[in-house]
């Protein structure tokens, strides 16, 4: 029901109205701002009750894999933070988190679907974590500034 409740959104249009820019910590790190890149437009403000526990404001929401050892089918947050990039979700009342630090990043790619769209990290030892995306409208603000990163650090 979400992802349909996303595909809606996207169709007429009500996408997030967040600025966001990634940390200025992880903007340094290439690696972070690739996975930026691809993940700039599904930005969003957390919800309160996330922002506090990761220490960040924006994140994407999304659903873990079973590649996501303990959270498969778990509804969260990817969380850009200084030092690594982290998904957040509640599962049986607990909240838990799996990190990947930027400087374990070895590959970042995306695919589009229908409902979901899906962005794969795969890590210095060749783990694939998968995490699926909900499809949101174009953030209305990100698109008008188009670099993400300042251009002082591309």
């Amino acid at each position: 029901m979400s992802a349909l409740r996303s595909l809606v959104n996207r169709w007429l249009g009500l996408g997030p109205t967040v600025r966001a820019t990634l940390p200025k910590a992880a903007a340094a790190d290439p690696k972070a701002r690739e996975a930026w890149n691809l993940l700039q437009s599904y930005v969003d403000r957390l919800p309160e009750s996330v922002a506090s526990k990761s220490g960040s404001t924006v994140g994407v929401r999304a659903v873990a894999t079973k590649s996501s050892p303990g959270l498969n089918r778990s509804i969260g947050y990817l969380c850009f933070r200084d030092k690594k990039i982290t998904f957040i979700a509640r599962r049986w009342f607990v909240t838990m988190a799996h990190s990947i630090p930027y400087s374990d990043i070895k590959d970042a790619t995306s695919r589009n679907g229908f409902f979901l769209d899906q962005i794969s990290i795969e890590d210095v030892r060749g783990h694939k974590i998968v995490f699926d995306l909900f499809r949101a409208a174009p953030n209305r603000q990100n698109a008008a500034a188009k670099p993400a990163v300042p251009a002082a650090l591309l």
